[in-house]
């Protein structure tokens, strides 16, 4: 049976963006099962949490009857450079703990850090976050990502972010790019140039 993920920040013990997780798992839960949520993320990750020094990721993993999780510190892999790569197929609309689609994608990245999927000519996400470029005034958004993630929508709920369609000649438009997920703090976080971002590798 299909199991899907829910990656969560917890800092100092704190749990954080929690609301937006457990929105996200209820959509997802409804949509892959056809009925409401029974898990209720603070119930199940609150008393390990408590007791957490530093940053941890907790991973949850679950399908229709059951869910496992694990905790592990926490340390950001950098990324300086994107390969963009094509696939019109690609859906990862909602957060699937298998992740084989995009793993074949990364295959392709050469010596770039990471990829930048590009779907039906639109900018969509890195292999494990969102992202945003600057244009000098605010930060930009791809409306077309392949998934919405938590931070995300934070984001954008709270006017740090604006969405719009973003094709691959626009890239140019902008000065720099940033990650997003829910492990990265958005403020603060280095804005690589956006030449490092490589159509073709010679």
């Amino acid at each position: 049976m299909c199991r899907l993920l829910e990656t969560i920040k917890i800092s100092s013990g704190k749990i954080l963006n929690l609301r937006y997780h457990q929105q996200r798992m209820d959509y997802a839960y409804q949509e892959l099962y056809g009925k409401a949520n029974p898990f209720d993320l603070k119930k199940i990750i609150r008393p390990a949490a408590k007791d957490s020094f530093g940053v941890v990721k907790c991973k949850l993993t679950y399908n229709a009857h059951d869910y496992t999780i694990s905790f592990e510190n926490y340390q950001p892999s950098p990324i300086r450079s994107l390969k963009i790569v094509h696939d019109n197929s690609i859906d990862y609309h909602l957060k699937y703990a298998d992740r084989s689609a995009i793993h074949h994608l990364l295959e392709q990245k050469g010596n770039c850090d990471d990829i930048l999927i590009i779907k039906d000519g639109f900018v969509t996400d890195i292999s494990f976050a969102n992202i945003a470029f600057f244009d000098g005034s605010n930060w930009i958004t791809p409306d077309t990502p392949l998934l919405n993630g938590t931070k995300r929508q934070l984001l954008l709920d709270r006017k740090i972010l604006w969405a719009q369609k973003i094709q691959p000649q626009d890239l140019e438009k902008f000065s720099g790019f940033r990650i997003i997920n829910a492990m990265l703090n958005f403020d603060g976080q280095e804005t690589i140039p956006v030449d490092k971002i490589i159509e073709n590798q010679v």
